[in-house]
């Protein structure tokens, strides 16, 4: 330890470097803000629920780094360990959660998702990198990034034990800690409760934006709100943006004509049937009607579950856009349509319209 450093802390061997973890706090609002910008925000609401959670889920995400400061100073007080040691832990540990929450920003933009198990399956087996068109300029981008954050974090952390920034930094944490830690309840409670109304009201244009936020913990009192004499009913009208970077649907404006003779139809579906059991032995009576009607054969199920086969089935699209479909109550074009030519709809099941929810998804807009 230099005579330098003895000097600035006489009754301390272990000075807490608040500058460091001011300056990986400010770096992650700084990434959160850019996932949250993904969900285009509209409302002044949900610019206000945005910036709690970017407050929140900062400090959050910064707990490794202040874990590791506290444990390694713990460490160093006992001589567990040199403090050349516990400072090289903290800023690797540092390192990689701020490369972790970037490389999520990266997947996330190019795939709209999050790391997931197919990202670590991806990652961890041999030549997965290279099955998505990963070189080794790649791997060598990879390795100067990193090489490149851990440089500047030793300098950051070299920066933040200096005399003047050490002594501010013992100041804010004594007279501000209570005050940091009080806000972040505040927030912490005031964002989830938000969402929890959200959910409740069905108000994609807020609960959209928890699904930019990588973990995010959504908070429910749906049974609770019932309790309390709530009703939540279905809007037949959804106050959401046209279009945001997790959903865009249509992806193009609709060309329609209306037809002078709509026809009437029908459409019937039924769990686990097998295409080919439709012939003349075993469903006689709907093949006569399958020979009077368009009848389609190269249709594929977007799935082997009744979620995904239905919403293949309305929608045309893979079951794997179920999620955002629901989360943003996006009824399908199709249903939309026949309600613009005053189709006059009726819907029935033998099960319930609530589980799996296409009540929320392919009836969104009809009425119950």
């Amino acid at each position: 330890m230099s005579s330098a450093e003895t000097e600035i802390h006489p009754t301390t061997k272990c000075p807490f470097p608040t500058p460091f973890v001011v300056w990986n706090y400010l770096l992650t609002s700084w990434i959160l803000a850019m996932f949250i910008l993904r969900g285009s925000p509209k409302t002044f609401g949900s610019w206000i629920f945005a910036g709690a959670i970017i407050l929140s889920y900062a400090l959050i995400y910064s707990l490794p780094t202040i874990l590791a400061i506290w444990a390694t100073s713990r460490a160093r007080r006992r001589g567990g360990i040199p403090r050349s040691i516990g400072a090289a832990l903290v800023i690797l540990i540092t390192t990689f959660a701020q490369l972790l929450i970037i490389s999520d920003y990266v997947i996330h933009g190019m795939f709209g998702f999050h790391i997931n198990g197919f990202v670590i399956n991806l990652v961890s087996t041999p030549e997965g990198m290279a099955s998505m068109g990963a070189g080794s300029n790649t791997e060598l981008t990879y390795v100067l990034i990193t090489v490149g954050a851990i440089a500047l974090n030793v300098v950051l952390w070299w920066i933040s034990l200096r005399k003047p920034l050490i002594k501010l930094g013992q100041k804010l944490v004594s007279s501000r800690m209570k005050l940091v830690l009080i806000s972040f309840v505040i927030l912490s409670l005031g964002e989830r409760i938000t969402f929890g109304v959200a959910h409740i009201q069905a108000w994609s244009h807020m609960t959209g934006l928890t699904a930019m936020v990588p973990g995010y913990q959504p908070f429910t009192f749906r049974s609770l709100a019932k309790k309390l004499g709530f009703e939540m009913k279905r809007s037949l009208s959804v106050d959401a943006p046209k279009s945001d970077a997790s959903l865009v649907y249509p992806l193009n404006p609709l060309t329609t004509t209306t037809p002078q003779k709509p026809l009437n139809m029908v459409w019937f579906v039924c769990e686990s049937l097998r295409a080919d059991v439709l012939n003349p032995e075993i469903m006689p009576k709907t093949w006569a009607l399958a020979q009077e009607s368009q009848h389609f054969t190269h249709h594929y199920s977007g799935g082997n579950g009744t979620r995904m086969g239905v919403f293949g089935a309305f929608y045309g699209l893979p079951g794997s856009y179920w999620f955002n479909f629901l989360r943003d109550r996006r009824s399908p074009v199709l249903v939309d349509r026949l309600q613009e030519l005053d189709y006059k709809l009726r819907f029935s099941t033998s099960a319930a319209f609530s589980y799996p929810e296409f009540d929320k998804t392919i009836l969104a807009h009809v009425p119950e």
